[in-house]
């Protein structure tokens, strides 16, 4: 390596996963790369207001939930996939 430093890739942090891209998991003696914690049921929103004019009612769902990552070196991002 001539005495040069390898390059360490910077980390990306977003919720949007382009096209032509997939995530590679492993799972390495039964610890799970990722962790999905839902809090509570589904709440469900009447909103009477929004299409009034209409006569509609409008039903918006929620969930709560949490994604964390405990051993993100389990995890690739493999970008190019044609």
């Amino acid at each position: 390596m001539n005495g040069s430093r390898p390059k360490i890739a910077a980390f990306a942090i977003s919720n949007v996963i382009p096209d032509a891209t997939a995530i590679m998991t492993a799972n390495v003696q039964g610890i799970a790369p990722g962790y999905l914690g839902l809090y509570g049921g589904v709440d469900l929103i009447r909103d009477p207001y929004t299409k009034a004019g209409s006569g509609a009612l409008v039903l918006t769902g929620l969930v709560t939930a949490d994604f964390t990552v405990p051993r993100g070196l389990q995890t690739r991002i493999l970008t190019g996939i044609v």
